[in-house]
């Protein structure tokens, strides 16, 4: 299985250590037709539609979702804590080819709608920032919250812990960009200010 990745320093970092497949990383879009034997790519860096091959899946950067779509082209949110996972939200139209490519690195898709964010990026971001929100009305402090949380909820991380492995930066653009036509992703000042320091 050949993987053909178009992917930043920490994605690559992340990405080629999954097992399964003969991960390659190409530094334009343009250079998957040298690898006509590629089995898939995961171009998670700006690229042009028009770029793309139309016969293997392609998945891209969920935080840019394009008005038309092929049918082999699908987003997923390269996030470091949702890479680990076994199951990859992918936003697209089921393809059995990429289910495959999947199934060959110990991944299962779980399908949903492509629109920006997906789901769990956007319910882990707004948990984030309502937990920024109660911190900035004094309510609790960071490891109380997370502990709270944990204990209260289930969840395997506090939201400030999930914070620090997404990366702030990640979370803050997500919720700035969701923010330009849903008021109700108003990020926070406090994680504003956290995440540009």
């Amino acid at each position: 299985m050949k993987i053909l990745t178009l992917v930043s320093d920490q994605q690559w970092a992340s990405i080629s250590t999954i097992q399964g497949a003969n991960w390659e990383r190409i530094h334009h879009i343009h250079e998957w037709k040298n690898h006509g034997d590629a089995n898939g790519i995961f171009a998670f860096l700006s690229v042009s539609m028009d770029d793309l091959p139309a016969d293997i899946p392609v998945c891209l950067d969920a935080m840019k979702i394009h008005p038309t779509n092929p049918d082999n082209v699908c987003y997923m949110l390269p996030w470091p804590g949702l890479m680990e996972r076994l199951k990859w939200e992918i936003g697209g139209k089921k393809s059995n080819q990429l289910n495959e490519v999947l199934k060959a690195i110990g991944k299962e898709a779980v399908w949903v709608q492509p629109t920006i964010g997906l789901v769990s990026a956007r319910v882990i971001s707004m948990i984030v920032n309502e937990a920024y929100f109660a911190l900035e009305d004094d309510i609790s402090t960071k490891d109380a919250i997370d502990t709270a949380m944990k204990l209260g909820t289930g969840y395997p991380y506090g939201p400030f812990e999930w914070s620090k492995m997404i990366g702030l930066s990640n979370i803050a653009n997500l919720l700035q960009q969701l923010s330009q036509t849903d008021t109700r992703y108003q990020p926070s000042t406090l994680l504003l200010n956290e995440a540009t320091s």
